[in-house]
């Protein structure tokens, strides 16, 4: 095992990286300190050295690499988890809808249904297998598709990714440069803060698994967690839109809070989608969280699971200010040079990185 140290952090967690096991699986631990007996662990895939789901090994990824075909019309929402991955998507899809939120279905976090939907996103690394998996734990998002469903999807495709720079699939090392003209990109992101507290209560949900919120902020710290360090995965996003403007569009969570109807129609725009006034109206009210979260309820779907509160701020109820230090001073050293800026309201000082 190898430690990753932390600085302030390391008297209260130690944390420890085991290798990459026989079935492509990776995995991090935190040990209490104070009570080496108090470990708690997390597990993903890796690829290409970096933490990925926890069904995207090395294996996994190179098939998608070889076999994902993007093309014109394409509209790709990549973010780093829990940074308005599923807010994008249901402006997106409403707009593509004309604000009809019949079409959609956000219970099922709007996956697109071969043979059923006639919209809806897609997630090759959740769902496109080499070979044919039945499983019935996989639903939703998970559901296995094949990849003559994913080739076959209606345009414009809606395709989800949490997927590093590096790592966009069939783009190796390439990003943005390597998608084809008419491909359109919108990257998410959002305070390392409120992302880390979100973190804490999604996918295999740290805090119902009984881990302290502070060791789980010392394992995202170091990056040993799905999709890797949030600062790289920042970092690297933002300079490769900067360098190609026509392909991609950057958005913050803070501002989709603060001025939803301004995001709503610069969305609009850049992915070319013509919309009437009306129509921004319907997008707004139903990409609100009160109206995503009462529609997949009436639908039956588990809104709990992904749409938590909607709003930004609750890291003050999880971080001491201690841990908002190490954070800040992450964020400061690995962003320098990007002039990023995250107001964190009431206040606060924001996270500002030098440009």
């Amino acid at each position: 095992l190898c430690i990753s140290s932390l600085k302030k952090m390391a008297s209260n967690w130690n944390v420890t990286v085991a290798p990459v096991d026989a079935d492509g699986k990776g995995s991090a631990m935190a040990t209490s300190v104070a009570d080496p007996s108090v470990q708690h662990t997390v597990t993903f895939g890796m690829a290409d050295g970096i933490p990925n789901l926890s069904g995207l090994t090395q294996e996994r990824a190179d098939y998608l690499n070889s076999k994902i075909v993007y093309k014109a019309g394409d509209i790709i929402i990549v973010s780093y988890p829990k940074c308005g991955t599923t807010w994008t998507e249901q402006c997106v899809l409403l707009l593509l809808c004309q604000g009809n939120n019949e079409l959609i279905d956000p219970s099922h976090k709007n996956i697109y249904i071969p043979g059923v939907s006639t919209v809806g996103k897609l997630w090759p690394e959740a769902s496109i297998y080499e070979r044919p998996i039945l499983d019935e734990k996989l639903v939703g998002e998970f559901a296995a598709i094949t990849l003559e469903d994913f080739d076959n999807a209606p345009s414009p495709r809606v395709i989800k990714s949490h997927a590093r720079c590096e790592q966009l699939l069939a783009c190796q090392n390439q990003g943005l440069s390597c998608l084809p003209n008419g491909v359109k990109t919108l990257v998410v992101s959002r305070n390392p803060l409120d992302a880390c507290v979100s973190s804490y209560y999604h996918a295999f949900n740290p805090f119902k698994c009984g881990w302290p919120f502070e060791a789980w902020a010392a394992v995202w710290l170091t990056g040993n967690v799905m999709f890797g360090s949030y600062f790289e995965w920042v970092r690297d996003w933002y300079y490769d839109v900067k360098r190609h403007p026509e392909k991609a569009m950057w958005l913050q969570y803070e501002d989709m809070q603060t001025d939803p109807r301004g995001q709503i129609v610069k969305i609009a725009a850049f992915l070319e989608i013509p919309v009437t006034d009306e129509i921004v109206d319907k997008v707004l009210h139903y990409s609100s969280f009160d109206s995503m979260k009462a529609s997949a309820e009436a639908k039956g779907g588990n809104a709990n699971g992904h749409l938590r509160q909607g709003k930004s701020g609750d890291w003050r109820n999880h971080f001491t200010p201690e841990l908002v230090t190490d954070f800040r001073d992450s964020f400061n050293s690995k962003l320098a040079g990007t002039g990023l800026h995250y107001p964190l309201g009431d206040g606060e000082d924001p996270f500002q990185a030098s440009v």
